[in-house]
């Protein structure tokens, strides 16, 4: 008897941790920068250089960078910015982590704050989220067939697997010179500059991975013109782009995130020497998972009317696909400039950023809870503060619906922005409008009972000799034709053929006639 056997390997999540770091420093201005007079905007982001596993423990190393935009005292350039960084190097405890196990990390800013000490100091504080989750590779070897002997009886069952066969990070460099609008000053200085993604999707081809989108821009800069007058322009930029992705099937099942790693943002003459271009080189990352799902047929049951077959069994867990889609909510609100604020002139720029606070389980589906933080930038109406900033937490929620699923799932939801407009409705108030994309993966935990080995052994005959030659059988609940011709140690087609049965499909009350295996009694 021969069984033959199919490896399953499969990339399982072992270790997931929320970890909340705060980062505080203070800041001198730059000598060549004049005195702060009021903070106008602030931004940061967060640059993970390494991550590496160890025992029980994960090292995450990398920056803070931070960015505002001021109001000079006493200067006749009012607007200016200053930015810096804050480098971390922490070790989290993240129990039954090893050195060879895979560690990915995601990060965001959860909260800034920036304050004033002095007109020549800055205290930076930052609350950054990490999120670690360890993943190891495992194998699971299950039985398909068993071969070499006719009277062996084999059923089977279907199982649905999601094997994750991608797993890699790339990035993708963006690199192209911009021209100014022929109404726009030239540049003397780029004071501030934005850049996120939009309408961002991806595609498996073979051995490729396709994503579109758009860059958006937003640049605010010192013009060559009188009063040296601060200028805001916008640009989108398509995204296109083939990434290599070695064994990467077009019937795969695509989960990739796109992220802006790195921006550059430099001001180059254009053909007549003037400083009129933008040399833009945007880097970004891409991290890459695709999954194969298909149904494998493996042995559930084993037995012969001839042999007494023991069976070892084991308990494995099979991860498989239950959704996989893309949800949008829409955000419909109006924000107010807070008290002692400028009133506003224009807007010219929108910028936000989604937060997930809390995702609960409930009945086929998951309920999704967080905020956009909103920061809407404008010229104001007042020549002494020429600038001013809305900034809001706007909430929103989502139900991602996953009929099906059972209580032991894996999640992995992913907030961006879609879409976002503002709208002047006066001097003081903006409708917004915005369009939060939730990218979720919902992966169900199966546990089925395999067959790990057999152990061949010679029949109790004494026991096959109790049994009556012929029995009449009546079906109870629950009875299939196979444990009744197991318990009875003949076939299922032998109780078919005898009792003129088209299929295996039989009833409570149904009457069964099944006679003795000879063969296997003697």
């Amino acid at each position: 008897m021969e069984l033959i056997k199919r490896d399953i390997t499969m990339i399982k999540t072992k270790a997931k941790a929320n970890i909340q770091l705060t980062l505080d420093d203070d800041f001198n201005v730059p000598d060549v920068k004049p005195d702060i007079d009021k903070l106008i905007a602030e931004r940061a982001d967060i640059r993970i250089s390494n991550s590496e596993a160890f025992q029980d423990k994960v090292r995450v190393q990398g920056e803070l960078r931070f960015t505002v935009l001021y109001l000079a005292s006493g200067d006749s350039k009012p607007v200016h910015s200053m930015s810096g960084t804050i480098p971390f190097d922490e070790l989290i405890n993240l129990d039954g982590v090893k050195g060879e196990d895979i560690i990915r990390v995601s990060s965001e800013v959860e909260d800034l704050n920036i304050n004033i000490i002095n007109s020549r100091k800055l205290s930076v504080r930052s609350v950054i989220g990490f999120n670690f989750v360890a993943e190891e590779e495992s194998v699971s070897n299950v039985l398909t067939e068993v071969a070499g002997e006719e009277d062996v009886m084999s059923i089977f069952e279907n199982v649905l697997i999601s094997q994750m066969q991608v797993n890699k990070k790339d990035i993708h460099r963006i690199k192209t010179e911009i021209a100014l609008p022929n109404n726009k000053p030239n540049i003397i200085q780029i004071l501030w500059d934005t850049v996120d993604l939009r309408n961002m999707e991806a595609r498996i081809v073979d051995e490729r991975v396709q994503i579109r989108g758009e860059l958006a821009l937003f640049i605010l800069y010192l013009g060559d013109i009188e009063d040296n007058a601060v200028e805001a322009v916008e640009f989108e930029v398509p995204i296109n782009a083939m990434i290599d992705c070695v064994g990467c099937r077009e019937e795969m099942i695509p989960k990739v995130n796109v992220t802006v790693q790195e921006k550059s943002i430099e001001v180059i003459p254009d053909s007549d020497g003037e400083d009129r271009l933008l040399d833009v080189e945007v880097v970004l990352e891409l991290d890459m998972k695709a999954y194969d799902q298909e149904e494998v047929e493996i042995v559930k049951d084993v037995y012969s009317p001839s042999m007494d077959l023991q069976l070892a069994k084991k308990d494995v867990v099979f991860e498989n696909i239950l959704i996989k889609n893309n949800t949008q909510t829409k955000i419909n609100s109006k924000v107010n400039i807070r008290k002692g604020e400028p009133l506003i002139l224009q807007i010219c720029n929108s910028t936000a950023t989604p937060l997930i606070d809390n995702i609960e389980i409930v009945e086929n589906g998951l309920n999704v809870e967080g905020v956009m933080m909103l920061q809407i930038m404008y010229v104001a109406e007042d020549d002494k503060k020429p600038f001013g900033v809305i900034k809001e937490s706007l909430p929103f929620k989502q139900f991602v619906e996953a009929r099906g699923m059972n209580e032991d799932i894996i999640y992995d939801i992913i907030p961006t922005i879609a879409y976002i407009s503002t709208n002047l409705l006066d001097n003081s108030e903006v409708e917004v409008k915005a369009g939060i994309e939730l990218s979720s993966l919902v992966i169900n935990k199966n546990t089925v009972s395999v067959i790990s080995d057999i152990d061949q052994r010679p029949l109790d005959l004494s026991l096959l000799q109790e049994f009556p030659s012929v029995v009449a059988y009546v079906v109870k609940k629950g009875d299939t034709l196979w444990n009744i011709a197991k318990r009875y140690y003949t076939t299922v087609d032998a109780i078919k053929r005898l009792n003129n049965l088209d299929s295996d499909l039989i009833r409570p009350g149904d009457k069964l006639i099944i006679v003795k295996n000879v063969a296997g009694a003697m």
